[in-house]
């Protein structure tokens, strides 16, 4: 007990003035207590940290524990954790998800599954080809002209007559669901899709949210599969889709102070478990560890909550606690705790989101976005930049992490980000990368924001528009297979990792290359980036110009 008075004693004495220096401020324990959250949660015991996993409950039973330590007070329910689905991959049992050709039987095994629009059904009929399936009367086509549909199962290629998908004059037919449905329409009791010579990709076969239509369609992905269908004049065609789901739980505490401002700060703790799903990993099977991606937000957020219940110059704001679940999903933690947001959170003057923030290096830069959110943020984020650790910020909020949630709803929103790297979505990104320096930097520059907003009015908040938001950025069909710098504010594309086996790699283009041409059209920041490979296609060759130690290097790349 004397040891316990003497630790906080300790802190309270460190921090007294502390709010007109956060840069100087003494943090006894607090890097070594934030190692050891990132050592925990991204260790191998804990297996990734999938939604729904023996891992996850692990992490989840952590935290709770954590905020209980600290002296928060369970919201949502009487633990803090507040509960909810996710959804998982849809299960196709192999006897009921079949083609019957002249040959035999094709089913997963040889590439053929359900199209997320598909009923569940057991069909037979005629085969009947529809090329693209398209009518399209103002561009003088109809594809189902002089065809007799009625009982049949049709086969349709999933590209378009341009090949320029999207971007082309059949754009508004591209929707394999409205193609679908008009088959239908026409008697079709059945449909078989395929990729084409002209552009267009299958559906993966591991999608969550089936969109049930009124007949069973499958993809056929295998060349081989594909012609036996061809080969065939009549089939047989089953499908049946079974949704999945798993429980999983955000973790909520709550400091109150009986104040009339209430401040949220936030991480998620979920990451991809073995990497089925979002990875950027091609090799076998391995545990993605997550220990920047987000173990080191959620050891700031641990540490904030431990700090903050310790100090009386934060009484101004009760403060939320969230580590959210599900945000690899989708954000979908976050959008839970919104749309069924206890009393206490109805009213939330700012957030602080954290979200890969173990990375920062000396000299940073800490990258900070959402500042156009509120009208005082530059002049806060001006007060409290430390010396020899660049803080650079961005207006928009953006819409990659939980923070979004709440910046949807009109709350002002800062995210705090250390930087994109090679081992992003890697098994690789382990405990052993963290700087532990950089983390607590990141703990100043929160404590530091709070304390500066707890001497002033109310914020105000501001309606920022993402540069990039509706333009062709969004709607890119290549890649070069890269992950991007997006903390680098030079003139150009800074590549953070190359994924191998993709256009890059095979160019011999390498981390730390800055992009700044792809074909004629220049590369000066992530939007031109963006927009420059909106103007490709699959198949097309292009020059890339990058720098690579002050040297100007062009390669040929193929989409």
């Amino acid at each position: 007990m004397e040891k316990k008075i003497t630790s906080l004693l300790f802190v309270l004495l460190s921090f007294s003035g502390w709010a007109q220096s956060p840069c100087a401020l003494e943090l006894p324990e607090s890097k070594e207590r934030m190692a050891s959250h990132v050592d925990y949660l991204s260790s191998d015991a804990l297996e990734g940290r999938y939604p729904g996993t023996a891992g996850a409950d692990l992490a989840l039973a952590y935290i709770l524990e954590h905020y209980r330590m600290a002296g928060l007070t369970p919201l949502v329910t009487d633990l803090g954790a507040q509960p909810f689905t996710v959804a998982r991959p849809c299960l196709f049992p192999a006897d009921r998800n079949f083609v019957v050709v002249k040959e035999g039987t094709l089913t997963g095994a040889d590439g053929v599954y359900p199209h997320p629009h598909s009923a569940t059904a057991k069909v037979s009929g005629k085969k009947v080809a529809v090329g693209y399936g398209i009518v399209a009367p103002e561009l003088q086509r109809n594809d189902f002209a002089g065809k007799d549909l009625r009982g049949a199962i049709v086969l349709m290629d999933i590209g378009t007559p341009d090949g320029k998908g999207p971007h082309g004059a059949f754009a508004a037919y591209n929707d394999l669901d409205k193609r679908i449905d008009q088959a239908a329409s026409l008697g079709a009791v059945g449909v078989l899709l395929y990729e084409g010579k002209k552009g267009g990709s299958l559906p993966s076969a591991r999608f969550k949210n089936p969109r049930p239509g009124g007949i069973p369609v499958a993809c056929v992905s295998s060349p081989a599969a594909l012609k036996k269908v061809k080969r065939s004049k009549t089939l047989q065609l089953g499908t049946e889709i079974q949704p999945q789901a798993a429980h999983t739980a955000n973790a909520v505490g709550y400091i109150d102070n009986k104040a009339e401002r209430t401040l949220a700060i936030g991480a998620h703790y979920d990451h991809l478990g073995w990497g089925l799903e979002h990875s950027m990993h091609t090799g076998d099977l391995a545990i993605h560890n997550g220990a920047d991606d987000n173990a080191s937000g959620i050891a700031v957020l641990l540490e904030m909550a431990r700090v903050m219940t310790h100090l009386p110059e934060f009484n101004s704001f009760n403060v939320i606690f969230a580590a959210f679940s599900g945000e690899e999903d989708g954000l979908l933690g976050s959008q839970h705790f919104m749309q069924n947001r206890p009393e206490e959170a109805r009213r939330i003057d700012y957030m602080l989101n954290l979200d890969m923030v173990g990375r920062l290096e000396k000299g940073g830069p800490l990258t900070v976005a959402g500042t156009g959110t509120a009208l005082e943020w530059p002049e806060i984020l001006r007060e409290i930049q430390c010396v020899g650790a660049e803080i650079k910020s961005e207006s928009a909020p953006g819409s990659s992490s939980d923070h979004a949630s709440f910046s949807r709803a009109g709350i002002p929103v800062l995210h705090f980000f250390t930087g994109i790297h090679g081992d992003y979505h890697r098994p690789s990104d382990d405990r052993d990368k963290i700087n532990p320096d950089g983390m607590e930097y990141v703990l100043r520059s929160l404590l530091g924001v709070v304390s500066a907003t707890a001497e002033r009015p109310v914020l105000t908040p501001q309606e920022v528009k993402d540069p990039t938001a509706g333009r062709a950025a969004a709607s890119f069909k290549v890649t070069l297979g890269v992950i991007p710098d997006y903390g680098f504010s030079g003139d150009g594309m800074r590549i953070a990792g190359v994924s191998p086996g993709r256009p890059a790699a095979a160019a011999g283009l390498k981390e730390g290359d800055i992009v700044v041409q792809i074909g004629t059209l220049t590369v000066r920041d992530m939007s031109s980036y963006m927009e420059a490979l909106a103007a490709f296609k699959k198949g097309q060759k292009t020059k890339v110009v990058f720098v690579r130690q002050n040297e100007r290097i062009t390669k040929e790349i193929t989409f």
